[in-house]
């Protein structure tokens, strides 16, 4: 029937309408519930956003692109975040107490080029690299590291170190490999700790012409 059909075809398109009305109405409120939560927990905005909103950092015309790996990018994200601070700002701040707590004690600019810590002496080394050594140190259980006082100039360095009764002697080997990578020279690790179980009666020499690293 002719007016069946109209109506049946009146009642589809007002149903759509609906169906459009609807999902607009779910649009807008999901739209609404991202505001609300952007609102609450504004996400943390890359560098350039940063230095947009800012003004930038004016600490020279020229800019440079460090790559890090990701735990020390979120490092850098949450203190930015945290301080109300741009990226560079927490980067360039961080080298700076680096540099100063690490740079040799004679002149850099004495030599000509840049210097390298192959140009550097052990003490220097040692001065330079020391927090990073314990650290690394500390993560294999090795502390109360000395230095031994080598009687021959060009001899192998020595560092004597307390580590843990179960690890073994291979222990010495893994930080030996740690030092080297770290000082970037041959360094020979001891461990006072089973010198104290097999050969006891060199330990007080040993310890007497070493120093707390």
């Amino acid at each position: 029937m002719p007016g069946r059909g109209r109506c049946d075809q009146a009642t589809g398109n007002r149903q759509a309408t609906g169906n459009r009305q609807q999902a607009t109405g779910n649009r807008q409120q999901a739209t609404g519930n991202r505001q609300q939560a952007t609102a609450a927990h504004p996400p943390l905005a890359s560098v350039d956003e940063e230095e947009l909103r800012s003004g930038g950092d004016q600490v020279g015309t020229t800019e440079k692109t460090i790559k890090i790996d990701e735990p020390t990018a979120r490092l850098v994200d949450d203190l930015a975040y945290l301080f109300r601070s741009t990226k560079k700002s927490i980067v360039r701040d961080a080298m700076l107490e680096f540099a100063a707590a690490r740079r040799p004690e004679r002149e850099l600019a004495a030599t000509e080029g840049r210097v390298t810590i192959d140009s550097l002496t052990l003490r220097e080394r040692l001065a330079l690299r020391r927090p990073e050594l314990l650290r690394e140190f500390a993560r294999n259980d090795a502390t109360e590291v000395r230095v031994f006082e080598l009687d021959v100039a060009d001899a192998e360095p020595v560092l004597l170190v307390v580590t843990d009764v179960v690890a073994g002697n291979g222990v010495e080997v893994i930080l030996e490999e740690v030092a080297r990578g770290i000082l970037l020279m041959p360094i020979e690790v001891i461990s006072m700790t089973r010198m104290r179980l097999r050969t006891p009666e060199r330990l007080p020499e040993l310890y007497a012409r070493s120093r707390p690293l």
